[in-house]
């Protein structure tokens, strides 16, 4: 199982050089909440398979402020976790397919 470790975001090169701008939180949050009731997980499974804190998916998934990591990290590392297509994900998250 591959780790998302937030700590090398700022060296990591970006998946594909996908540069979007912030994230419409609400489309966001409701694919990632309706992707993990589809597939029986909870906030925690996706946090331990994101490596992060469950409170600070929560948060992430709820909107809160303060999320700096790149979008496009995040779209396609949630995507990853989830075992979703990334072009459904960017789509949900309100970005053009690629």
């Amino acid at each position: 199982m591959m780790f998302f470790d937030p700590r090398n975001l700022r060296t990591t090169p970006k998946p594909e050089s996908v540069m979007l701008p912030r994230m419409p939180r609400e489309a966001w949050g409701t694919f990632v909440r309706g992707q993990l009731e589809a597939k029986g997980m909870s906030p925690n499974q996706l946090a331990l398979a994101l490596g992060l804190r469950p409170r600070h998916v929560i948060d992430w998934i709820d909107g809160a402020s303060g999320f700096t990591v790149q979008p496009a990290t995040v779209v396609h590392a949630t995507a990853r976790a989830l075992g979703v297509p990334t072009n459904d994900a960017l789509v949900a998250a309100g970005y053009p397919a690629r």
